[in-house]
Order: structure tokens, then C-alpha cells, then sequence
């Protein structure tokens, strides 16, 4: 697991976050940066946001892949950091981090409680 499976998901989960980064970029470049308004600069980063956080959840859910789920947190974390002239874009990176991590310890502790073996007398 731990040389083959952790370094794969932490790889996985910065190529995910850079490639809907890369997206956004590309939505706000083919628009131009002089026609782009705050609004909608705000709802293509909800969007992304949005996508990377059901990316993770659905990671976890499908693939019970905690350590892809995180390095999501993560970046969203890394994001949030970078907003602190924006208090509700901060917030809201910062509530999809707080859902994705508790979705992720409560997928991992229901994983590893049906995992635990039985004996045959139970």
C-alpha cells in the first residue's frame, strides 16, 4: 500500500486539482480579462470548487480512496489561504474542505468496521 497505492492517489489527486484549475484558467482566458466580471469570475470558481469537491466524494464513496479525498482538502485548504480578500469565497473553500474531510473519516471508519474479521462463533 504504502509504495504503491499512497504515492498513485497523492499524484492522482494534484493532477485532478491542476486540471480544474487549468479549466478555470482556460474559462476566464477565453473569455478575456476585460469583459470577465467579479460575478462571474465568483461563480467559475464555485463551479470548480464544486467540482473538485464531488471529485473527492465520489473518489471516496466509489474507491474508498481517503488519502485522493484529502490531498483535495488540501488544495482546497491552499485556495482558501490564498482568499483572505475574498471572506465568502474563503468560506465557502473552506466548508467544502470541512464536508469533504469529515465525508472522508466517516467513509474510512465505516470501511475498516466492516473489514474487521469475525469469528465463527459471533
Amino acid at each position: 500500500y504504502w509504495c504503491v497505492r499512497f504515492p498513485i492517489s497523492i499524484y492522482l489527486g494534484w493532477i485532478s486539482v491542476a486540471t480544474i484549475a487549468n479549466a478555470a484558467i482556460c474559462g476566464v482566458a477565453s473569455r478575456g480579462l476585460d469583459t470577465f466580471s467579479l460575478a462571474m469570475e465568483i461563480h467559475l470558481s464555485v463551479a470548480m470548487q464544486t467540482a473538485a469537491t464531488l471529485l473527492g466524494v465520489g473518489m471516496l464513496c466509489f474507491f474508498f480512496d481517503v488519502v485522493f479525498a484529502y490531498v483535495i482538502v488540501w488544495a482546497l485548504y491552499a485556495i482558501s489561504a490564498q482568499q483572505d480578500n475574498r471572506a465568502g469565497q474563503a468560506a465557502l473553500v473552506l466548508c467544502a474542505a470541512l464536508f469533504l474531510s469529515t465525508t472522508a473519516v466517516a467513509v474510512y471508519v465505516l470501511w475498516t468496521s466492516g473489514r474487521r474479521r469475525r469469528r465463527p462463533d459471533e
